[in-house]
């Protein structure tokens, strides 16, 4: 998915815009192709036909996987339960896609002391810059390469 590339790189507004437009149909379509209930019944009568026994092992496995998937996306659930599920999952992605460009938009920097980042990778630590108020701190933005790391530990 390179959709998303250019909402993070771009100094571009429009064109970081236009990237999170993009993204948001991308995922929509996404969604909504796995919440496919046509192709999750298809599935089910093979696993469930004299068929099913004819195919490898591997396939079985492929088969009864992909069924457990659809399964635990709702779509042996009743229609009115598994339209809810399907706007959530839209939903979920979109708030996704808008913490990213808010992310991206973000230009607030914190500071912290060494103490404060004990634990962090050595490579991390050494890509932050010190801050220039306050030389015994380093400066982290919310962009990407500071956000996920910090985020993590």
């Amino acid at each position: 998915r390179n959709l998303d590339f250019y909402q993070h790189v771009s100094p571009d507004k429009e064109v970081r815009e236009a990237s999170v437009a993009a993204d948001k149909k991308f995922s929509s379509y996404s969604v909504e192709s796995s919440m496919r209930k046509d192709v999750f019944d298809r599935l089910e009568t093979l696993r469930k036909s004299e068929e099913y026994g004819s195919l490898s092992p591997e396939q079985q496995r492929y088969l009864d996987h992909t069924c457990r998937d659809y399964e635990r996306k709702g779509l042996n659930l009743p229609e009115k339960e598994r339209a809810q599920v399907e706007a959530n999952l839209k939903r979920i992605s979109e708030l996704g896609i808008e913490f990213s460009k808010n992310l991206v938009e973000e230009n607030k920097t914190l500071e912290f002391t060494d103490e404060e980042l004990e634990g962090m990778p050595e490579d991390f630590l050494d890509s932050l810059k010190r801050s220039e108020n306050d030389p015994n701190k380093l400066i982290v933005t919310l962009k990407y390469p500071h956000f996920f790391p910090i985020s993590k530990s």
